[in-house]
């Protein structure tokens, strides 16, 4: 009984453990980069991993890597304002500042056509703003465009998603900021409640091809004219 027990908990233990192993796109010339900071190869899946006690902000580049590999922009825009606005660390309670993507509404969607015979995609205009959240996939030009603003915004993964996006880090304490509550909570740092809490907020725009993938995405942005637009 004990030997069968043993068994089960070995099985156990491994089929877990493998689960929560975070796999990385690593070029073959960066592996010993990679080892040295701690990553374990995969021999069975061929690939790197992150062990999940360590902290993934060592690996971000190679975690971006493998998102940027691996994902198309499902939304486009010519232009597009850096939303700046405030939150409460849940650590350190300290104030910090958090930025989101805001679209002006000539931003595009992509749709597909379900008569059609093949998958070509139908870029369709929405028509009002947005504001982004959950977003897996940014074109490198705008990446650079808000990292310039905040070196604390960039790919992590979120054990409360069970998924890595682009996310706020608190500047004091660099813990991750996790895109529900700001987004989709009514009074929120990017879902303003009135006037007021919207007068709080600072938008910079950009005249650049915005392209992502997200998760989320407002219908519309409440008290757009009470926000700053910084020039």
């Amino acid at each position: 009984m004990l030997t069968l027990l043993k068994e089960l908990y070995l099985t156990f233990k491994s089929i877990f453990s493998h689960e929560e192993r975070f796999y990385i796109n690593v070029p073959y010339a960066e592996k010993n980069a990679a080892k040295e900071l701690g990553a374990k190869w995969d021999p069975q899946k061929k690939s790197w991993f992150i062990p999940k006690e360590l902290d993934q902000l060592y690996f971000k580049k190679w975690l971006q890597e493998n998102n940027n590999k691996n994902l198309d922009a499902d939304i486009r825009s010519n232009g597009f304002f850096i939303v700046e606005s405030l939150e409460q660390c849940w650590r350190c309670r300290q104030i910090t500042s958090v930025f989101a993507f805001l679209l002006p509404e000539d931003h595009q969607v992509k749709n597909y056509d379900e008569n059609a015979d093949d998958d070509t995609p139908i870029w369709v205009t929405a028509g009002y703003k947005v504001i982004l959240g959950f977003i897996r996939f940014l074109n490198k030009e705008c990446l650079e465009t808000i990292q310039k603003i905040s070196s604390h915004y960039y790919f992590d993964f979120s054990k409360t998603a069970s998924s890595s996006y682009y996310m706020n880090h608190c500047r004091n304490c660099n813990s991750r900021l996790g895109d529900f509550y700001m987004h989709s909570e009514p009074g929120g740092a990017f879902s303003p409640m009135t006037c007021e809490q919207a007068g709080d907020i600072k938008l910079y725009w950009y005249n650049k091809l915005f392209e992502s993938s997200a998760g989320t995405s407002s219908v519309d942005v409440d008290h757009f004219e009470s926000m700053q637009i910084i020039s």
